[in-house]
């Protein structure tokens, strides 16, 4: 909870995971392993990994054939002629795993199409799926005023569409007609950071617990400090 002026607020936290977390994870073994292994994925699109226990299956058949020490040493000769080199066959997860030679004149651009989403669409839809995963979490509608809080760390897609957060760092938009969320905050801070009041986004969801443009700035600079 926050006191906001003369007002208790309730604030429920939520992370913005999907399925970045299993692909920083990816992009942390293979760099590890082997600096010239590349993992991408086509921003600002439709991207889902798989989950639970299918996430142990995946991850055995992208990890499985590097068990060959023949497999990856080929793959490098290969990009000496031409890269990128597909290591696994993701495409229909738009997730991309391959070699990356050194030769400029070897690089074939039609290998991977570059290809990315709307970023400001892609804002939108994320800013109404956080609200749609806790509209009904731990009682909020019993609990007003209230402030759902996201983080999108984790999402390299929303921190390529914050540079507008940045500079406004409070303004109001309408995203449902949900009454059990009051209030919207976003930012992108890890657990070692600090929440600066400039990379705080605060947007009004409830049309029944109206909140002003004043209220508004009391609560990015509460949360902040």
């Amino acid at each position: 909870s926050a006191r906001i002026g003369d007002e208790q607020w309730f604030v429920e936290c939520y992370v913005y995971r999907k399925s970045f977390g299993l692909f920083l994870f990816l992009e942390e073994v293979f760099d590890r392993f082997d600096q010239s292994i590349r993992v991408e994925y086509d921003h600002c699109l439709p991207f889902r990994l798989p989950q639970n226990d299918n996430r142990t299956r995946f991850l055995h058949k992208i990890f499985s054939p590097f068990r060959d020490s023949k497999y990856l040493s080929n793959a490098k000769r290969q990009a000496e002629r031409e890269y990128p080199v597909r290591l696994i066959d993701c495409s229909s997860r738009r997730l991309r795993i391959y070699v990356k030679g050194n030769n400029i004149e070897a690089y074939n651009p039609g290998i991977f199409p570059n290809i990315a989403g709307n970023p400001e669409l892609f804002r939108q839809v994320a800013l109404r799926e956080a609200v749609q995963a806790k509209m009904n979490a731990n009682a909020l509608e019993a609990h007003h005023p209230n402030i759902v809080a996201v983080n999108y760390l984790l999402s390299i897609d929303y921190q390529l569409t914050d540079n507008s957060v940045r500079a406004t760092p409070y303004r109001t938009t309408f995203l449902g007609h949900d009454s059990s969320i009051d209030v919207l905050t976003t930012s992108l801070v890890g657990i070692d950071g600090r929440l600066f009041r400039k990379k705080l986004f605060v947007a009004e969801v409830s049309s029944s617990h109206h909140v002003d443009q004043s209220h508004l700035d009391r609560i990015a600079i509460t949360l902040a400090d």
